[in-house]
């Protein structure tokens, strides 16, 4: 099962998005993008992008920070202090 939850398939379907408002000759603000996201959700299609990873795409939108890992503080560092840790295989 695909994973719509991820940062990378958040930053795909938003980019997605953004691809598709340019390529219209729309507005690329924050709102356009919203609004494109929630008409997917309803049911509207827009190439590549699933209802589902619209809707991840408006949570994440909705968020009011990132988590402490991915700040800029941590430059990537994350809770071990060494880039990349987390992401190795246990």
């Amino acid at each position: 099962m695909l994973r719509t939850d991820s940062p990378d398939m958040i930053a795909f379907t938003i980019g997605q998005v953004v691809l598709h408002l340019a390529r219209e000759g729309k507005n690329i603000s924050a709102g356009a993008i919203s609004l494109s996201l929630s008409e997917v959700v309803d049911g509207g299609p827009l190439g590549r992008v699933s209802p589902d990873a619209a809707r991840s795409a408006l949570e994440a939108i909705a968020r009011p920070v990132l988590p402490d890992e991915f700040t800029p503080q941590t430059r990537g560092r994350g809770a071990t202090g060494r880039p990349g840790a987390e992401w190795r295989a246990a």
